[in-house]
């Protein structure tokens, strides 16, 4: 669809803003809502009254609101920011507001809520303003501008009540911002239909990856005549055994099932000692450090001095080449392989395994990030709230094992038919942020008026 520009615009005399169209005004936010309405409004209603309660895990990102909790007005008027059915409200700390957390009240309990004092609310003069206010407070202009004001440090940075209250805006007429709100949510759906849609593909790609691996490495799917060895059977001739563990089944005739700790020479955790962080240094990986594909992600990860580098080194806290670094806190079965070169030192919720000539790398990488792998792990810490596997607990596990040769020939398998799945995987995260830039780019351009979607 083409998009015309409005026929006359005029200057706004607001440098950042431009032109805007000609019948437009140009307002400050505190003159065409009410921020953070007064709670003196619920004067005369019972403080028995049950309404709804937001804290920010119940404000998404997409614009909606999760109204499963309530509680008495008595126990939330103090310390916690008040609103009604048609309120705009934003979150207003990092990265809440980076991320886009915020939503248009509506169907709250007797029309009444409470949220975290983390947002801001504002009421619009004009009920039917709400959507477009809600539009305005989510385009680029508005949020670009925001950011560069934020005040604090770190994780406390905030964006100022007064700062959204004396924002300049362009405003159409009533009629026309009502015309708005409709094209956009037309619009939007559309986009967001077309995301939702990359999503699931998604998640329905992983799905498909994490079945393969198991499969492959549990004996259950013989690799393919194109990458079998010689010495390997056709899947109609292979024969299967008994494992000898309940939850892994049968497994093919030549293959073992050994515990970790027969197929490695080294098993231990990260360093228990907590040096502090710095800008520049030495890398010092952890959980958050261990990509989805299997690598290591030494451009984001924490620094730490040379001086407790050493300390670290010497308490074996330094991988080797080919060593496996495995999340036992926290995420569980997030599996890296240590490459070669690699000047870094672990955390203690990374398990160093350093595999012995029994088995593959590789190999044992696919197993412990497969279905099979994580279950086994899970049935550990099942129920419990903390989610942790300790040393003892993996030097036992079960692994099925087969021929080196056949090791090597699944891993080199899974490294193409990941490598594949993991590249739609990325085409379609690419579809999706295109989709998203071409979502907010529309929602900017209409709310300014630099294109018009009514007639006339």
């Amino acid at each position: 669809m083409k998009y015309k520009p409005y026929r006359k615009y005029k200057h706004s005399g607001i440098e950042w803003l431009g032109e805007i169209p000609e019948d437009w005004e140009v307002k400050r936010l505190k003159y065409f809502t009410k921020v953070n309405p007064p709670k003196s409004e619920l004067s005369g209603i019972s403080k028995n009254t049950e309404v709804s309660f937001l804290p920010m895990e119940n404000i998404s990102e997409t614009g909606t609101l999760d109204l499963s909790v309530t509680k008495k007005i008595s126990e939330v008027i103090n310390g916690y920011s008040y609103l009604r059915d048609h309120d705009v409200i934003i979150a207003k700390i990092t990265p809440c507001f980076e991320n886009g957390k915020g939503a248009i009240a509506k169907d709250l309990v007797n029309g009444i809520a409470f949220a975290t004092t983390e947002v801001i609310t504002l009421r619009p003069n004009h009920s039917d303003s709400s959507k477009y206010l809600y539009y305005l407070l989510f385009c680029s202009p508005f949020r670009k501008y925001a950011e560069g004001t934020m005040y604090g440090a770190g994780g406390q940075k905030r964006i100022a009540d007064s700062f959204v209250a004396n924002y300049h805006f362009s405003l159409p007429p009533l009629p026309e911002q009502k015309a708005i709100a409709e094209f956009l949510d037309r619009e939007t759906a559309k986009i967001d239909g077309l995301i939702e849609r990359q999503e699931k593909l998604i998640e329905l790609l992983q799905e498909k990856r994490q079945a393969l691996i198991s499969a492959v490495v549990t004996g259950k799917k013989p690799l393919p005549s194109s990458v079998r060895n010689g010495r390997d059977r056709s899947p109609q001739d292979r024969k299967m055994k008994d494992s000898g563990v309940e939850w892994l089944g049968e497994i093919p005739e030549d293959w073992e099932v050994k515990r970790l700790k027969h197929v490695t020479d080294y098993i231990s955790d990260g360093s228990h000692f907590s040096p502090p962080i710095q800008d520049e240094g030495k890398n010092y990986i952890s959980v958050k450090d261990l990509k989805n594909n299997g690598s290591i992600d030494f451009e984001n990860c924490s620094k730490i001095s040379n001086i407790d580098f050493i300390k670290l080194e010497k308490t074996k806290c330094r991988p080797k080449m080919n060593d496996i670094l495995f999340s036992k806190d926290g995420t569980i079965g997030k599996v890296a392989i240590v490459p070669k070169n690699n000047d870094f030192v672990i955390l203690s919720s990374l398990a160093l395994i350093r595999p012995n000539i029994l088995i593959s790398p590789l190999f044992l990488k696919y197993y412990i990030s497969s279905i099979n792998g994580l279950q086994q792990m899970e049935s550990y810490y099942a129920g419990s709230a903390l989610k942790r596997i300790t040393l003892d607990i993996i030097v036992n596990l079960f692994i099925p094992l087969p021929p080196l040769p056949e090791q090597k020939a699944i891993a080199e398998f899974l490294d193409g038919e990941t490598a594949r799945i993991d590249a739609l995987v990325e085409k379609a995260k690419i579809s999706i942020e295109l989709s998203k830039e071409k979502r907010q780019a529309l929602i900017s351009a209409v709310v300014t008026g630099k294109i018009r979607v009514t007639h006339g």
